[in-house]
């Protein structure tokens, strides 16, 4: 189960007048508040009988605990696990007539006296007459699309799509493993695994959202539908609560072979649970979620066993998740990391999958595979990195020549710069005006931030700070000298700024500090296109983020090659030469091969 980012909100007002940290960065793909339903495409194309139902939800005719139970009913008719009884009988209180046995039977009356006897009776006469296929998740389905984008986001409501669950089954999976997933949902990977594993109790889960857990019973009774049995499926919280509390008295010592799990990213607590969390994971101190998942897993596994998670991209890269890179990178043995993109509907985040085991990783490789690309890179590689980035994209050759770069003495702007975010009016269409009125003046977007300069202003802006949302100190914008660069964005763009000027929250700012370093060298670094593609091959991310900016090398070259290069970024500005020209020139700097520019050029 996929949990989006749910960071602070962007107008706390502890973030005004501030120099922003990172953290802040991450505030803006806040979709908790979002009212907008959407079907999730993961699951394939939607039939006209649960649209129906789905409309049925949304126009609240019926509650969604209730359609579910009705079509629980008919889905198990359909497997003929409930016979010569209507879905009204069952309503009205009939005891049924369940195959195989009673663990079915209790399972439904016990869902049914937990909810009212108010049914409408056209759904009803509708489920009669229509039939189910039952080969995909089609109570996780309905219970998706009636939830609205932003509770999706905050409880974490998004599901892994089949293909990948089934991948990572097939992978992983043998028919003597005991499988655990402590943030089941609706069971997609336990699903997975019904064609690998007959005996249905070596199937573990837990989920704290008891909609998604009753639904994950039914599915799992579904799967197995020739054997009674009671699905070892609770709701419970799998991160706070201990194994006799988590699982049956006989399983107290219960680890696991395989734990396979889409955990919860960015998920809110309670301040009883940052308690817990702060005593139970002291070495945690991010408090994502994903990380405490992960770090629990690793404890419930046996020796030897593997876990496999779906996780956000910056797990890699982001300098606020170096605990838990430290926690795998010492810990663990990386088997493979593969990169999936973006996978999950309305969520614009990268994924990947992670699979970690439980055994020495001493001189072991891990596999990376991105697309149709696949090689292996030491683990013990990643433990020299800044922050302990785990920089997947850059193979053996790629990984040559960003070497490098870096073998030449060099500084970085970590500790040798300030920073500053662009401002967050809160409402760009009362704020910006596309014409300059009195007392306004210009304020930049990423889109006027060009190679070494920025581009005619295309809005203005009465600058009166506790009017915003967010806004940095203003010395940051005043500064005479600054680099402003794109916050969203494909690849690196820093123009230099020596008029004092605003810029939005697409437009973000550093004052670099380095004795006798000019900034338009700087600036002519990291526009260039052997920097973009260090950029690219280290964090792979469309946000520039600061903790990025500052792992990259400044080299400490001569006086002389510096002032010359200091004419060269002035030259560019006024395009006297071009981008070209200076490519040439630091390719032959730092002796980068005509094999290698061709790698540069042709990255993917």
């Amino acid at each position: 189960m996929l949990r989006t980012l749910t960071r602070r909100k962007i107008n706390d007002p502890k973030l005004k007048h501030s120099n922003v940290s990172e953290q802040s960065f991450l505030t803006r793909a806040n979709k908790t508040k979002s009212k907008k339903l959407f079907f999730p495409s993961e699951y394939g194309k939607i039939s006209v009988v649960l649209n129906y139902i789905i409309e049925s939800v949304n126009n609240r005719e019926i509650s969604i605990e209730k359609i579910l139970f009705l079509v629980s009913i008919k889905l198990l008719q359909s497997q003929k696990l409930i016979l010569d009884n209507s879905i009204q009988e069952i309503v009205d209180g009939s005891t049924g007539n369940f195959i195989p046995g009673k663990s079915l039977k209790h399972e439904i009356l016990l869902w049914k006296s937990q909810i009212s006897n108010n049914f409408p009776q056209h759904i009803i006469n509708y489920l009669e007459k229509i039939n189910f296929e039952t080969e995909n998740d089609i109570l996780g389905l309905l219970y998706q699309s009636t939830l609205e984008e932003g509770q999706k986001s905050k409880n974490g409501s998004y599901y892994t799509p089949k293909k990948i669950t089934e991948n990572i089954v097939y992978n992983r999976v043998k028919s003597w493993h005991h499988v655990y997933d402590p943030c089941c949902g609706s069971a997609q990977f336990l699903l997975a695994c019904k064609s690998i594993i007959t005996n249905p109790l070596n199937l573990y889960g837990q989920d704290a959202d008891s909609i998604a857990v009753q639904i994950a019973r039914i599915n799992l009774i579904l799967a197995y539908p020739k054997i009674d049995f009671t699905p070892n499926i609770t709701c419970k919280n799998s991160l706070i609560e201990n194994q006799a509390d988590l699982f049956s008295s006989t399983d107290i010592e219960r680890t696991f072979d395989v734990i396979i799990t889409n955990p919860p990213w960015g998920s809110s607590f309670t301040d009883r649970e940052k308690n817990a969390l702060n005593i139970l994971y002291p070495n945690i101190t991010s408090t994502e979620s994903f990380s405490y998942f992960i770090q629990k897993a690793y404890s419930q596994l046996k020796k030897g066993g593997i876990a496999s998670f779906i996780l956000p991209e910056s797990i890699l890269n982001v300098k606020a998740h170096n605990d838990i890179r430290f926690f795998i990178l010492n810990n663990c043995y990386i088997e493979k990391i593969s990169y999936l993109g973006r996978i999950f509907t309305n969520v614009f985040t990268p994924v990947i999958q992670i699979d970690i085991v439980k055994k020495d990783r001493s001189s072991l490789l891990t596999t990376i595979t991105i697309n149709d690309n696949l090689y292996q890179i030491p683990q013990d590689k990643w433990l020299t990195n800044s922050s302990k980035i785990i920089d997947i994209h850059a193979d053996t050759l790629d990984d040559a020549i960003i070497q490098k770069v870096y073998t030449v003495k060099h500084t970085t702007l970590k500790n040798q710069a300030d920073w500053g975010l662009g401002i967050v009016t809160g409402n760009n269409k009362l704020f910006l005006k596309t014409t300059q009125e009195t007392n306004c003046e210009a304020i930049y977007t990423g889109k006027q931030v060009d190679q070494l300069i920025l581009k005619a202003p295309a809005y203005y802006i009465h600058f009166i700070p506790k009017n915003f949302q967010q806004v940095s100190k203003e010395n940051i914008y005043r500064t005479p000298e600054k680099l402003i660069y794109k916050f969203i964005s494909k690849k690196l763009v820093f123009a230099k700024d020596n008029t004092k000027a605003l810029t939005l929250n697409s437009a973000n700012i550093v004052v670099p500090k380095i004795t006798s370093y000019p900034m338009q060298v700087i600036a002519l670094l990291f526009n260039s296109e052997l920097y973009n593609f260090i950029f690219r091959k280290k964090f792979n991310s469309i946000k520039i983020l600061r903790s990025h900016l500052e792992a990259l090398p400044i080299p400490l070259f001569g006086s002389k090659t510096i002032n010359h290069l200091s004419s060269m970024a002035d030259e560019w500005a006024s395009k006297k030469i071009t981008s070209v020209e200076i490519d040439e020139f630091l390719y032959a700097l730092f002796e980068i091969s005509s094999q290698e520019q061709f790698i540069i050029k042709n990255m993917k």
